[in-house]
């Protein structure tokens, strides 16, 4: 007998340290049965029945066959016969034990380790050496390696009998530990460094994270020019959209235009109910092309609350996000506005106004249909005076008329191409060309 002892610090040498007086056994020890072969000698193996047997005869083997009793095992062999599913299943396990890679080897076999392991103190050493394994990999850009441990672990705890509180608590802490915010400062210096990543495997990765890396997540979509690392973001950002838009909303920003352009778009394919209110959040905005393309999706609502929202537009600084929002209010019915904003038109801010923002605010007050709006407007395209601001009202409430489109309209259009301003005529007959152009169309 030899006795062999394993020195746990050496577990993965690969050597078996034997006695002395071993090892002197081992060296003299020469089998009686079998003589000495040369070093390199080799034997073949035939595994297809007869040869198998070595030494023995083909006529000892048909002797045996014939003289054995029915029902009776072979002295020399015993016969497998799978069914063609497990044999096929058997080959299936073998292909997947021959592609596991080193570190998913190495995984399992300190999964194993802990599984046996009855030392709490020594248990927590072997969680350590994971932890620093899984640390290594996140700084080498290996995400699928840190994802495959996590989830062997959390079915090792699954598996660990609920009485074993201890081993539990260990596994919980090294979960926490592993989830700390902190490991994603080490993926941002691999994207700061432009490092070649696996972005299917970092995707999944975050993704374990849940909310707590939506930010990080945000700021990868900007930095990171990949279709298709993309694609699974917005897919993720979408979902999370439909039932917490206040979690994904917020993440637009001035400063990540790519992102803000999306969550935009994602915004608009949302129900309206649930949707607009979030539209304020773009109020604030600086970026002019960003709040147009937010003014443009609210636009495309028939929603009361969608137009309150545009009208807020209106107090921007920037004239061209200003004459957006005019365009896209759409008249749902409240005459309050209307008349609130009818009033203005006669204030000092209101001239202030560019010519192109005031004929805008009078299209929408002709687009409304409302009785009051017609007469608004016929009211300051008929006024006489000979100072210029009046002079623009007209030229505006024109192209008011030409937006309600309706008989009486045209008609006092046709009166103002005889009238003595020769803008406000301009005016009255490029409005009915507009019209005779829309008409043209519409047939």
């Amino acid at each position: 007998m030899v006795n062999i002892e394993v020195n746990r610090q050496q577990l993965f040498s690969g050597q078996l340290e034997l006695k002395q007086e071993d090892r002197q056994a081992l060296n003299s020890f020469q089998s009686e049965e079998s003589a000495e072969v040369p070093e390199n000698w080799q034997q073949p193996f035939d595994f297809s029945g007869e040869e198998f047997l070595g030494q023995a005869s083909q006529s000892e083997l048909s002797e045996t066959r014939e003289n054995k009793l029915p029902g009776e095992p072979s002295p020399h062999f015993l016969e497998v016969q799978l069914e063609e599913q497990d044999l096929e299943q058997l080959n299936k396990l073998l292909d997947k034990n021959r592609q596991l890679s080193p570190e998913e080897e190495f995984i399992n076999l300190m999964v194993e380790i802990l599984a046996l392991e009855q030392d709490l103190q020594q248990f927590q050493l072997n969680l350590d050496i994971l932890q620093d394994f899984y640390l290594e990999n996140i700084r080498g850009g290996h995400f699928a390696v840190p994802l495959l441990l996590n989830e062997k672990l959390r079915k090792f705890k699954n598996l660990i009998n609920s009485g074993d509180q201890e081993k539990n608590r260990l596994i919980d802490g090294f979960l926490e530990r592993t989830s700390d915010l902190k490991i994603l400062d080490e993926i941002a210096k691999l994207v700061e460094a432009k490092a070649e990543l696996n972005l299917e495997a970092l995707f999944d990765y975050l993704v374990q994270f849940g909310d707590k890396a939506i930010l990080f997540m945000a700021e990868l979509y900007e930095k990171i020019e990949d279709q298709d690392f993309h694609r699974r973001l917005k897919d993720f950002f979408a979902d999370k959209m439909k039932n917490a838009p206040q979690v994904i909303v917020p993440l637009a920003d001035d400063q990540r235009p790519k992102l803000t352009e999306t969550i935009i778009e994602l915004m608009r394919q949302q129900p309206a109910q649930t949707i607009i209110p979030h539209f304020s959040h773009f109020l604030t905005f600086s970026d002019r092309d960003l709040k147009l393309k937010a003014i443009e999706a609210l636009g495309s609502f028939n929603d009361e609350l969608a137009s309150r929202l545009l009208f807020g537009f209106l107090n921007d600084t920037d004239p061209e996000v200003r004459i957006k929002a005019t365009t896209s209010i759409k008249f749902l019915g409240d005459t309050t506005r209307l008349k609130q904003l009818m009033k203005e038109i006669f204030s000092g801010k209101f001239r202030q106004k560019s010519l192109e923002e005031k004929r805008a605010l009078f299209e929408f007050i002709g687009r409304t249909r409302q009785p009051e709006a017609f007469a608004f407007l016929k009211k300051v395209f008929l006024k006489k005076a000979p100072w210029p601001h009046v002079t623009e009202l007209r030229v505006c409430a024109a192209a008011g008329l030409a937006a309600i489109g309706t008989k009486e309209a045209i008609n006092l259009l046709h009166r103002g191409e005889n009238f003595f301003n020769r803008r406000v005529r301009e005016a009255a007959a490029e409005a009915l060309l507009t019209l005779s152009n829309k008409n043209s169309q519409e047939r």
